[in-house]
């Protein structure tokens, strides 16, 4: 490798991934280097055998599209509990069942310094490892793990955890908000279908205010979602939860 290739980040984790099949690494073209990326990913990737036929291009247009507007949904939430912390600060903030990590990483984007106000750490927390191998090839600002909650040391805690489209996929999503809440200093957000007629696929509870009054939420809101309208009533509730931790 030449003594200049160390510079760039993206070539050295793809000389780890591709040591085997792509010597002369450093001299690949920029054209070269996207085709290592796209074959890397094609490797790592592992569809849910629940749902097979959803591919690496299903994931591509439309779940990353997904995670990506439920953050842009509840930025000016988050932008607002920023703002509550010094421009210096650094926040650590835990993304909750992120999926392929694409909402992760716009929050650890848009924050990566304090330019847009204080600097954000994001870690992803997921209980499948299906996707974590695709997440570290695409977003290195994350810091992806997989795991269950509570299997994590109790003192571990963050300053903000966001939840997405979760808590819907529990029988008893109390149980988990309020293991949610003992994991966050200041400040739990959760975004999750509003009433839903009828439940999606792999949605266990129907959500609505009732789910989030024993938590005394600081903050409710009805929206509307781009990324949430199959039906025309179909809507997203937020809420913002005073942390335990």
């Amino acid at each position: 490798m030449s003594k200049h290739a160390h510079r760039n980040p993206l070539r050295r984790l793809l000389a780890r991934l591709c040591r085997n099949s792509a010597p002369g690494f450093d001299i690949l073209s920029p054209h070269e280097v996207r085709e290592q990326v796209h074959r890397a990913r094609e490797r790592a990737f592992r569809p849910n055998p629940k749902i097979p036929e959803r591919g690496l291009e299903y994931a591509d247009q439309y779940s990353v599209p997904q995670e990506m507007q439920f953050v842009i949904d509840c930025l000016p939430t988050l932008t607002a509990l920023l703002k509550g912390y010094e421009r210096g600060a650094i926040v650590r903030l835990l993304d909750f069942g992120p999926g392929f990590g694409a909402g992760s990483n716009l929050i650890a984007t848009l924050f990566r310094s304090n330019f847009l106000w204080c600097r954000v750490e994001v870690d992803a927390l997921d209980i499948k490892d299906l996707r974590q191998d695709v997440a570290t090839i695409d977003y290195p600002l994350v810091h992806y793990r997989t795991g269950q909650l509570e299997d994590l040391d109790p003192d571990t805690q963050w300053d903000i955890v966001f939840c997405s489209n979760v808590i819907e996929h529990t029988d008893n999503p109390g149980t988990l908000i309020q293991a949610l809440r003992a994991r966050c200093r200041d400040w739990l957000i959760l975004y999750a279908p509003y009433r839903e007629e009828e439940l999606s696929l792999g949605h266990h509870s129907r959500i609505d205010e009732t789910t989030f009054e024993p938590f005394a939420p600081v903050r409710l809101e009805i929206k509307t979602s781009l990324a949430w309208n199959v039906r025309p009533d179909d809507r997203q509730i937020l809420a913002v939860i005073k942390g335990t931790g």
